[in-house]
């Protein structure tokens, strides 16, 4: 018996082994990309900043937060003037926002602000102590259950492999059981608990592109070094280095090129930034979690 289950496990470790293989293959490895040049020197599609945070990172970073915000204010429903050190904020009634946009408004200029306008300073004092980091994070989350609802486009390809993953969970937890059972209490059986939770770890954590994604993937990136070295913008680049460099996570680099009236971005992106970690970590969870994703 204590041969038969040795041996049952060693087959199990070396066909794990091949699967974690097969599971790279078809749930990670990229396609091969149609663009192999290292800069694109125009937006390569016209995604939003969420769109675009979802195509990169597969999640909505902070950073979709200020470049959303700084929409507001191109389209005229936020106005934005420098007050000393400081920024001011007014929002202007308009009918025709998202859901998304709205909880932000709210967010910002209700339950931070006085109603029409906000200063960056208010913003940067609200997340100082737990009440204010809990009311944050409600926000935070409504406004971003809201965004992931607004997303057009379906950027990964379904994961392949659950029922094979299942076959080798069952199998690890039953040769555990007979070992036990048997007195047999090899140290190889029993270790098989650590392969087996790595590998629901790994599975859940891999998601491969799409084809068609996996080629604006790169594209972006090409687009990303092309802002980054581009030394004087156009008007309509100004604007494409503004949004989009946040979520490219090349706007310390970008702002500088910008318009001195534009400078508040960085100032912005960071106190959003630190708001909305200071609320993950101090804010109370329970608070509206069921609108997470």
């Amino acid at each position: 018996m204590r041969f038969t289950i040795y041996s049952l496990s060693v087959i199990w470790v070396f066909s794990y082994i091949i699967l974690l293989f097969y599971l790279y293959y078809v749930n990670k490895k990229p396609y091969k990309t149609t663009f192999l040049e290292e800069k694109y020197d125009k937006v390569p599609s016209s995604l939003t900043p969420s769109e675009l945070s979802m195509l990169l990172y597969k999640k909505m970073i902070p950073s979709v937060f200020t470049a959303n915000f700084l929409l507001l204010i191109e389209n005229g429903i936020v106005a934005v003037e420098k007050r000393g050190n400081d920024y001011l904020f007014l929002l202007h009634e308009c009918e025709t926002i998202t859901d998304s946009q709205k909880e932000l408004t709210i967010l910002l200029f209700h339950e931070i602000g006085d109603g029409d306008i906000v200063y960056l300073s208010q913003i940067e004092r609200f997340c100082m102590d737990h009440s204010g980091c809990s009311t944050f994070l409600s926000g935070y989350q409504l406004w971003k259950s809201s965004l992931y609802r607004e997303v057009k486009y379906q950027f990964y390809e379904q994961k392949k492999g659950y029922t094979i993953i299942n076959i080798f969970r069952n199998a690890a937890i039953f040769l555990i059981i007979v070992n036990f059972l048997t007195k047999t209490n090899s140290i190889l059986v029993y270790l098989l608990l650590f392969p087996t939770y790595f590998l629901y770890l790994y599975f859940y954590k891999i998601y491969k592109r799409t084809e068609a994604a996996n080629d604006d993937y790169y594209k972006w990136l090409g687009y990303k070094h092309y802002l980054v070295e581009k030394s004087k913008f156009t008007k309509t680049e100004e604007r494409n280095a503004s949004i989009y460099g946040l979520i490219l996570k090349c706007i310390s680099v970008v702002e500088k090129k910008l318009p001195e009236h534009e400078y508040f971005i960085l100032n912005l992106e960071l106190v959003i930034t630190k708001c909305i970690h200071r609320a993950i970590l101090r804010g109370d969870r329970s608070i509206k979690i069921w609108n997470l994703r």
